[in-house]
C-alpha cells in the first residue's frame, strides 16, 4: 500500500513539473506574440493581430524555442540554430499579411537605428 502510493506521489509531482514548464513556455510564447502586436500596432492600429494569427505564431514560438533547446541538447551548431531561425521567419511570413509583413520589417529597421 505505502509502494503504490509513493509511486503515485512521484507520478503526480513528475505530471505537475511538466505542466508547469509547458504553462511557462506558453506564457514566454505570448509575451513575445504581445510583442510583436505592439510593434505592428506601433506602425498602424489596423494591423493588430487577429485572434488566429495571435495563435498560430504562439505555436510557433513554442516549436521554434522547442527546436532550439534540441539543438543545444545535441550540440547544434550555430548553422544548425541559423537554419531553424529562417524556419521560423519563413513560417511567420506565411501566418502575417503583406502589409504586416512590411511594417515588421519597417518595425526592425527602425529598432536597428
Amino acid at each position: 500500500m505505502k509502494k503504490s502510493l509513493i509511486i503515485l506521489v512521484v507520478f503526480l509531482g513528475f505530471g505537475l513539473a511538466a505542466t508547469a514548464q509547458s504553462q511557462k513556455q506558453k506564457d514566454k510564447a505570448m509575451e513575445q506574440v504581445k510583442e510583436l502586436n505592439t510593434q505592428l500596432t506601433d506602425i498602424d492600429k489596423t494591423l493588430a493581430l487577429s485572434e488566429e494569427q495571435m495563435e498560430k505564431i504562439m505555436m510557433l514560438e513554442i516549436k521554434k524555442t522547442k527546436d532550439m533547446r534540441a539543438i543545444k541538447k545535441n550540440d547544434g551548431t550555430n548553422e544548425d540554430k541559423k537554419e531553424k531561425r529562417k524556419e521560423y521567419r519563413n513560417a511567420l511570413k506565411e501566418v502575417l499579411t503583406k502589409k504586416q509583413n512590411k511594417a515588421l520589417r519597417a518595425a526592425k529597421k527602425k529598432n536597428k537605428e
